[in-house]
């Protein structure tokens, strides 16, 4: 199986680290923290947590030993905690309980807890900002879950958590909806005018973490956590959509029909008439067909299937965007391109974007039809 990126990257980090070849420091005075999570802590502070492999669970990166975890003698990480008055605070604190130097250089996997208010949410993005080892290509998501709750929990799959985080985010074409946001691609987000913040919900369930939501923000407070469902129709819009599946459709009477492997490419603009914004979002849809009665694929009926696709997709995609504006978010980026050109525009976007009509056209084309043929 080929190996993502940026897992790639990581071991040859790691891999330098092992060999001792970085900072003249050796391995076995180093706390390498591979995931690290912010939640709220009583009094206004902050607790940070950080993921640490253990010797064993180092071998498990070339393939050797086992684990259980968290827990127990095996254990291929341990959780090191510190409380603060803010993260670089927190973080000093876990420092002091720690048996080596803490080294954030190898951090793949951030989480903040959507219980943080909101200025301890943006303390904690400026934090990790102004961390000059910290690698910022390492990936963002949010959790319900309580510190404890995510922190030791271990997907079946893989002894280290972070390396999961690593493998899905890593391969784009590998989720319905790639949903991918890093520490560096989130600070774009925010210190661009026109466009808003969004990060994945990180969930632990039984076969691994359900990773299917968004979470949209709007001025570092939390607007909306968005349905699986809506998450795809608003996926499409921004260009994220690889390989999304649509069940039976009913564009033959008692016949059912389904569309699978469908992947969006997305083309939003804007245009000025008289005044009034208006909002475009152009897609191209590309599928194959998953159930068809026999001896329908013809091409007056797959021009029937590709018609009735792109009705239904444009439909819910402008739901999704319409949305998006009455909660005052625009994760598209409309504004961002609107603002380019009118960079005074500023205190008038607001009102134009929500009063703004939205249209979303759609040219769907199913390329495959399999046995079918």
């Amino acid at each position: 199986m080929r190996m993502p990126g940026r897992f790639v990257a990581f071991l040859t980090g790691l891999s330098l680290l092992l060999a001792g070849c970085w900072d003249n420091r050796p391995i076995d005075t180093r706390a390498l923290v591979l995931m690290m999570g912010v939640w709220p802590a009583t009094g206004g502070r902050v607790e940070v947590a950080m993921e640490i492999p253990t010797p064993s669970g180092l071998t498990t990166l070339t393939g050797g030993g086992t684990s259980a975890g968290s827990q127990g003698a095996s254990a291929a990480y341990y959780v090191l905690t510190g409380t603060g008055s803010n993260v670089m605070s927190a973080l000093s604190n876990a420092e002091s309980m720690a048996n080596g130097d803490v080294y954030l250089g190898q951090t793949g996997m951030v989480i903040l807890s959507t219980e943080l208010s909101p200025q301890a949410r943006k303390m904690a993005l400026e934090a990790l900002a102004r961390i000059g080892s910290f690698d910022k290509t390492a990936y963002l998501g949010v959790t319900e879950s309580s510190e404890r709750a995510f922190m030791d929990f271990t997907p079946p799959s893989s002894p280290l958590p972070a390396l999961y985080f690593l493998n899905v985010f890593g391969c784009k074409s590998c989720m319905p909806v790639a949903l991918d946001q890093t520490v560096w691609t989130s600070e774009q987000d925010r210190y661009t005018a026109g466009v808003s913040l969004w990060l994945p919900l990180l969930v632990p369930a039984a076969k691994g973490f359900r990773i299917n939501q968004m979470v949209l923000f709007r001025d570092n407070r939390l607007a909306a956590i968005l349905s699986p469902t809506a998450t795809r129709w608003l996926g499409m819009a921004l260009g994220r959509t690889h390989k999304a599946a649509f069940g039976v459709m009913t564009i033959f009477p008692g016949a059912p029909v389904a569309v699978r492997a469908v992947t969006a490419k997305s083309s939003p603009s804007y245009r000025m008439t008289h005044g009034q914004l208006h909002l475009r979002v152009a897609l191209n849809l590309v599928g194959t067909v998953d159930l068809l009665p026999a001896g329908d694929a013809t091409a007056p009926t797959i021009h029937r299937l590709d018609t009735a696709l792109a009705r239904m997709v444009a439909h819910k995609v402008a739901h999704a965007l319409v949305l998006a504006q009455k909660l005052g978010v625009d994760p598209v980026g409309f504004g961002r391109a609107y603002l380019f050109r009118h960079p005074h525009a500023g205190r008038e976007w607001a009102r134009l974007y929500r009063k703004a009509p939205v249209t979303v056209t759609v040219r769907a084309v199913i390329h495959n039809l399999g046995d079918l043929t």
